[in-house]
This record gives C-alpha cells, structure tokens and sequence, in this order.
C-alpha cells in the first residue's frame, strides 16, 4: 500500500521552522523525523534531548502495524490525525482512551480512567 507523503503546506512550514530550530541531528533519519514531529507538535526543543529509541523500536512498531495491532492514543485528536494515514494502509483499530472514561476518579486523568479497561477490551489479532 502506498502513503502519501505529501504534506499539507502548514505542516511543511512547521517541519521546515523546526529543522532549522534543531539543525543537523546526528541519529538515524526515523528516529529524527520523529524527534522533528514532537517538537512540532508540542513547541518543546527540550524533548530532543528526552526521548530515547531501543534497537528494535522503530521495526517492532511497524511490524505491529503490518499486523494490524490495535492503536491506542491518549486524546481524539491523535485519533482524528491518524485517521487518514491509517485508513489509507493497514487498516488498524484504532481506539481513544480518553473518551472510554468508567467513572469519575479525582487522583486520575481522565486519560489514566479510560486507558485502564482496554487491555481487557481490545481484542487480539
């Protein structure tokens, strides 16, 4: 299946303000797309030096998506954003934690209520 990787031209604006924020990033090409994209979602240069990469990562994720593993984010607009990319390849589930909110808790997120029944929910491929 093929993505497209065309961007809308507000995200390449953002992506170009922010590879010329970081400049030359000396890791490999995926894992400073991804560095690039946090930086340009959240406006925070600090997560460059936070975010760390096992061995395997970047290849175990795409193989879970081949396997059309469930996705879970943490709000709908992850969800919303995904969308098209996902639909547009392989099809995943894809769920949001925070709308699955089972009762009113004071010591959690209504992330952290939400993302705790979908373990048992989520069925396996």
């Amino acid at each position: 299946m093929q993505i497209s990787t065309r961007l809308h031209p507000i995200e390449a604006r953002d992506l170009a303000q922010v590879e010329q924020e970081l400049g030359p990033l000396a890791i490999a090409p995926a894992e400073a797309e991804i560095i690039r994209r946090v930086f340009a979602a959240t406006g925070d240069i600090e997560f460059q030096g936070q975010l760390t990469f096992s061995s395997d990562a970047l290849k175990s994720g795409a193989a879970a998506l081949a396997a059309r593993n469930t996705i879970l984010v943490d709000v709908s607009a992850v969800q919303v954003a995904v969308m098209p990319a996902i639909q547009a390849s392989f099809a995943n589930p894809t769920y949001c934690c925070g709308d699955a909110i089972t009762r009113p808790q004071r010591e959690k997120t209504p992330t952290a209520w939400g993302s705790k029944p979908w373990p048992r929910a989520i069925p396996t491929p």
